[in-house]
């Protein structure tokens, strides 16, 4: 890991204890307490060193929606690697699986989930995620999200039916789900003066207390603090950003794999980032394989939801044969992991490149409407969905990496080991101020965890929390929703 005198290129900038636990930077001479203790002067620093109150690393809707509500208690920079709509979030197709149906209940769905986990869920976990899901949905919709309503019921959402699920509880916004809710979210977060959003910037690792020089080694080997991040910006040159709160929202590695529904950001920086920085990284061989993905020679990463299955599309091999009902009793409608499985067991059997998925049955006007975006790219590649299989229709699917289900530890402050990396804290020390959300988190109620819960959009940030505490003192006497 580089230095911090490294980083700043020259600037006489390091960390030195000072009192107890409080720290000190040395700049040219002048020093200043430790920003996550009181606010900094921002004229005292090297025009390379920057402060904010939120560092948030990431622009998908757990960034964005972290940002939004972070914002609330204090200003907030947000650095994404590449344009702010580069994410995971706006390739996603299918929708946000909550109980929004008066014949659906938390129990069903809780039951639903804690099946799909093959036993591995946290159960109190999965319960408070499930009851938190349908106010998370609202939330987005006062946010400007555009759901599809229910034609014969304008005041409900049309619900559409994914795998693993035994009710229609998929909020959609038809088959662009993610770019409406990346588009609302990114929206909201340029009408607020406190979001500063930094585009083609790349966080290159974590400001971590004990590696910024000597003197600034923790008093004890579990009392390490994340002070910020250096990010690389387009001109070239490391800016040290010094953060109350830093923020990983990093989403996933799918990069990693030949195959993936990932865009190209996704290559695990966060998860790195925070291994280095000694958080505890945890059930990495979770990763999970969506089983529709394209498979074209000119087509790169394109997803086929869930949700075409959801309404009656049909697996089926180089013969025609339906092949699902062999493996699981609920057939097509079975989970992501059950159906990947399934397709690489006949690709293996078969010595095919691909199976099929067949919705040429449901009527070509309904096929058009509720899947406008699969519809339309399929036929730039000249196949055409509402076609029987054969040469001009069926989609050619096999599975494909999709995303790991969190590999760092908590959605809680990340506890960082100055001198064992691999080695998680025995309690929680004082002055935390890393934390993960999104696809770069593992979710305590396990990494098997089926999707399309609300997972990613945080319920809020009670203002009793140590990161509300830590960005209101910079902001005492300040209303909370002032701009």
């Amino acid at each position: 890991m580089l230095s911090a005198r490294e980083v700043a290129q020259g600037t006489d900038f390091f960390w030195e204890k000072g009192r107890g636990r409080v720290y000190c930077l040395r700049n040219r001479g002048e020093t200043v307490k430790d920003p996550s203790r009181q606010p900094i002067n921002q004229k005292t620093h090297d025009k390379m060193t920057k402060t904010t109150d939120f560092l948030v690393i990431g622009s998908g809707i757990s960034g964005l929606s972290f940002a939004l509500k972070a914002a609330r208690l204090g200003r907030v920079t947000l650095v994404t690697k590449k344009a702010r709509v580069d994410t995971a979030t706006n390739l996603a197709q299918g929708g946000i699986a909550a109980v929004l149906a008066p014949e659906d209940s938390f129990a069903l769905h809780i039951k639903d989930t804690l099946r799909s986990g093959a036993g591995l869920c946290h159960e109190e976990v999965v319960r408070m995620v499930v009851e938190n899901g349908p106010a998370r949905v609202r939330e987005l919709i006062e946010l400007g999200v555009a759901f599809q309503h229910d034609q014969n019921h304008r005041e409900r959402l049309d619900l559409g039916m994914e795998g693993g699920h035994s009710a229609r509880r998929i909020a959609h916004s038809l088959d662009l789900s993610g770019r409406e809710i990346e588009r609302a979210l990114l929206q909201a977060a340029a009408a607020n003066q406190r979001i500063e959003i930094l585009e083609n910037h790349l966080a290159i690792d974590l400001l971590i207390a004990s590696k910024a020089g000597p003197a600034a080694t923790p008093p004890e080997p579990y009392s390490d603090r994340c002070l910020g991040a250096y990010v690389l910006g387009p001109d070239g040159r490391i800016t040290t950003w010094l953060a109350r709160v830093t923020v990983l929202c990093t989403g996933g590695a799918g990069k990693v794999y030949l195959y993936t529904t990932n865009p190209d950001i996704a290559t695990g920086d966060g998860i790195a980032m925070a291994y280095r920085a000694g958080a505890r990284v945890a059930n990495l061989e979770f990763v999970q394989f969506h089983p529709t993905c394209l498979f074209h020679p000119q087509a790169k990463n394109f997803l086929i939801s869930e949700a075409v299955r959801g309404e009656g599309g049909r697996l089926i091999d180089r013969q025609g044969r339906h092949f699902m009902d062999k493996y699981d009793q609920r057939g097509d409608l079975a989970t992501r992991d059950t159906v990947a499985r399934a397709i690489d067991s006949e690709l293996k059997s078969s010595g095919d490149d691909c199976v099929y998925l067949d919705i040429s049955h449901r009527p070509a006007a309904f096929v058009r409407g509720r899947f406008p975006n699969i519809y339309a790219t399929c036929l730039e590649y000249g196949l055409d969905i509402t076609h029987p299989r054969g040469s001009r229709g069926s989609l050619h699917v096999r599975r494909s990496s999709h995303r790991p289900h969190g590999p760092n530890q908590s959605g809680k402050p990340l506890r960082l080991r100055r001198d064992c990396l691999h080695r998680p804290a025995r309690r929680q020390p004082p002055g935390q101020q890393l934390s993960a959300r999104g696809g770069s988190f593992r979710p305590s109620g396990h990494p098997a965890m089926p999707s399309g819960l609300a997972q990613p959009v945080p319920p809020g940030i009670p203002r009793h929390s140590r990161l509300a505490g830590r960005a209101g003192r910079a902001h005492r006497g300040v209303r909370p929703d002032h701009p």
